[in-house]
């Protein structure tokens, strides 16, 4: 059984300072206007949003990956209504802010059934969300769930603390597409909330290994990407790491 331990003194020094850094080089991304873009095989997203979102839609019906934020979960689910008029399976969310979750209580009255880490059930009861909003299933710590639907495996499994405590990745091995939520953007730096630094790196390792050249890399915000991509990401921030702690060092 994992166990993610609380970080010694050095490395909440190590993750304050990186906090900091990271905070003041990254600035706000503006939201295009959403549009709907086929990925690979039954698996496309809706880009242009505070978030990307991803969904498989076929025999089995929709599988989604993040709603929007509320003011755009209307959108998105025109988007995938507009290609299908299959039932909303499933929804998951990558981790517990808002522009991830803000679409859950209306794509829950649409049938969806929301699967999450079981700390963004947590925050999202902690902040009085409606009912409906709450994730039905929750993934423990490391925890890992498959689903057989619509002709391939999709995996989600759970990180290290990295942008924030509940982060999840979504694989659809099939169609060889990973949605990494805020795990990457490679129009924005990254931020933690709640998480740390060397979780970060690791779960870009994770992501990493489960890809080939030709996966096709579903970013938070931004175009999507590739493999080549998400390694410059991970050195990016490997670089920035060991800048803060060289920095630390000579006080």
């Amino acid at each position: 059984m994992s166990c993610f331990c609380a970080p010694k003194p050095r490395q909440r020094a190590v993750t304050a300072a990186l906090a900091v850094a990271l905070a003041c080089l990254t600035s706000a991304a503006c939201a295009d206007e959403l549009r709907r873009e086929s990925l690979s095989g039954p698996v496309y997203g809706i880009l242009g949003s505070a978030t990307n979102v991803s969904f498989s839609a076929g025999a089995d019906g929709v599988f989604v990956v993040d709603s929007g934020g509320r003011r755009d979960a209307r959108a998105v689910l025109g988007l995938v209504e507009e290609l299908s008029h299959a039932p909303i399976r499933y929804l998951v969310n990558t981790h517990a802010h808002p522009a991830h979750t803000g679409g859950n209580a209306r794509f829950a009255s649409n049938g969806a059934v929301i699967v999450a880490h079981e700390a963004v059930r947590r925050v999202l009861e902690g902040n009085g969300a409606d009912h409906k909003a709450l994730p039905t299933f929750s993934l423990p710590q490391a925890g890992r769930m498959r689903f057989e639907f619509n002709a391939e495996t999709i995996e989600i499994f759970h990180v290290a603390p990295a942008h924030a405590p509940g982060n999840l990745i979504v694989h659809y091995q099939g169609s060889n597409v990973i949605h990494m939520g805020e795990l990457f953007s490679p129009i924005a730096y990254p931020t933690l909330a709640g998480g740390t630094v060397t979780g970060f790196i690791r779960a870009l390792d994770q992501a990493v290994k489960a890809s080939d050249v030709d996966t096709i890399i579903v970013p938070a915000r931004g175009p999507v990407s590739d493999r080549e991509g998400l390694i410059a990401y991970r050195e990016m921030l490997i670089a920035i790491r060991d800048r803060v702690i060289d920095a630390l060092d000579q006080g």
